[in-house]
């Protein structure tokens, strides 16, 4: 298990507490994906998830962040299967290299910058799912109700094939909020336009 870098050192509290989280989302691409996998991670961090899954099983796992921190520390880089891109939201979403419509998966782990923010940036992302694809949302406490909103709202056709909340132990995230779950969902794309 490769441990998370945080605050200048690398975290085994950190990532001993967040791996029930990391282990969920990597099971629900190897049960419900086709191998193998197209993965887009947006706003990646380190890209925990990335050690829960089997290489060989991956075909493309597109990963970018705007943070330096994580440019100059991201692992994987030597895998063949796996690119990082130092790039912002925007930036991302203008970049031509990345079409529309080519992942299994697109991961949007956390709410950022605020409800209007986030729900502006899902609807961009939601379109580089594949027509059956599936989109990974996760949220802290606080903001599990709001992400479902957006979801049931704004994309009634989008179903939750699978849901897990995790109680975080151990203080991890405790950095961020003082709320002790985090929510996972796996939706299905399923031919929707968005």
């Amino acid at each position: 298990m490769r441990y998370e870098w945080y605050s200048g050192g690398y975290d085994y509290l950190q990532s001993v507490g967040m791996s029930p989280r990391n282990a969920t989302i990597a099971g629900y691409i190897q049960t419900f994906g086709r191998k193998p996998y197209t993965i887009l991670d947006a706003a990646c961090g380190l890209c925990p998830v990335m050690s829960f899954l089997p290489q060989n099983n991956i075909s493309r796992y597109v990963a970018f962040d705007n943070s330096q921190h994580v440019a100059e520390h991201i692992p994987y880089k030597s895998l063949k299967c796996f690119e990082f891109y130092h790039l912002s939201f925007e930036e991302f979403l203008e970049d031509e290299r990345f079409a529309v419509g080519s992942f299994d998966f697109v991961m949007y782990l956390g709410m950022y910058g605020g409800y209007d923010v986030y729900a502006e940036r899902l609807k961009r992302l939601l379109l580089y799912a594949k027509e059956d694809g599936y989109i990974i949302l996760e949220a802290i406490e606080e903001h599990i109700a709001p992400v479902k909103q957006i979801m049931s709202q704004q994309y009634p056709g989008y179903k939750i094939t699978a849901s897990c909340n995790i109680e975080i132990h151990n203080g991890a995230m405790s950095h961020l909020t003082r709320e002790r779950f985090r929510s996972i969902n796996l939706y299905r794309k399923k031919g929707i336009v968005v």
